[in-house]
């Protein structure tokens, strides 16, 4: 048999092998599941607290600053009827042409004419008509729409009928307070047998002419004529006229006759200088 030597420590003896330390076991995930539970039910309070807290304040904000708030919706409530107010509201109808008659506003220095029609049976077209000195404009007028032009604003207000007729609400004001006069046009009333003198200026060249407008009836038999006459220091012309149909350009000026009646005559005047 092959036996193992002897050493001088005495006889061979097989090695014991060291005991292996087991280190203590953690937290089991149970366990810190539990810690963290804990954890978050103490944070739990303090969050209602916290939210308790912000209501209290921003009631009692709101609270203390109820009459500043009340008095800014006041305010914008009274702004936005102000705005309103600055409208003039008319009712325009449908009539039979022999009944039509239109709704006179005057802005500034400007008439304007307002008048609503529908023509035609299927499809019906609705018309707004609206006049100005020697200008038009006509619309089809849609609920909510805004139209702006002739030195006014237009709203419409409401498209209905009822038991007269159709008709239409619009909201109306002017965007520029004396529209003739942005035109350049300087508005003249001349009573009848009246003679009126009138600086008209030109803002180009610095210049002021002073003319004489007269206004004169021809009776006839069965009708009367108007007539214009224009006089400057140096002459004079006199015109038989028509309402809206007559444009004179002499004396350096352009002179148109707006209006006609049996006590006076309108006309609107510029500078060609």
């Amino acid at each position: 048999m092959n036996a193992p030597k002897r050493t001088p420590l005495g006889p061979w003896y097989a090695k014991k092998e060291k005991p292996i330390k087991i280190p203590s076991k953690p937290l089991t995930t149970s366990k810190k599941r539990v810690a963290h539970e804990g954890v978050q039910s103490k944070r739990r309070p303090i969050k209602k607290i916290i939210g308790v807290f912000t209501v209290v304040v921003i009631i009692g904000l709101l609270l203390w600053n109820a009459p500043i708030i009340i008095s800014y919706i006041q305010n914008l409530s009274s702004s936005t009827n102000s705005s309103n107010e600055s409208y003039t509201e008319l009712t325009l109808r449908n009539l039979p042409i022999s009944e039509i008659n239109a709704t006179i506003i005057e802005f500034g220095d400007t008439e304007y004419y307002f008048s609503y029609q529908i023509i035609g049976m299927i499809p019906m077209g609705h018309y707004l008509h609206v006049h100005a000195p020697f200008q038009s404009k006509t619309y089809i007028p849609t609920e909510g729409e805004t139209y702006s032009d002739l030195g006014i604003e237009i709203k419409v207000s409401k498209v209905g009928s009822d038991y007269i007729s159709n008709y239409i609400v619009i909201l109306v004001k002017p965007t520029i307070q004396n529209y003739m006069a942005s035109l350049y046009y300087t508005k003249v009333s001349i009573a009848l047998d009246e003679t009126k003198a009138v600086n008209i200026s030109s803002g180009l060249i610095n210049k002021t002419n002073q003319y004489w407008f007269s206004y004169t009836q021809i009776t006839h038999p069965s009708f009367n004529e108007s007539k214009l006459t224009i006089r400057t220091d140096s002459q004079s012309k006199s015109y038989f006229v028509i309402a809206g149909l007559f444009t004179i350009r002499e004396f350096e000026i352009e002179t148109r006759v707006y209006k006609i009646k049996s006590g006076y005559m309108i006309i609107y005047v510029k500078p060609l200088y």
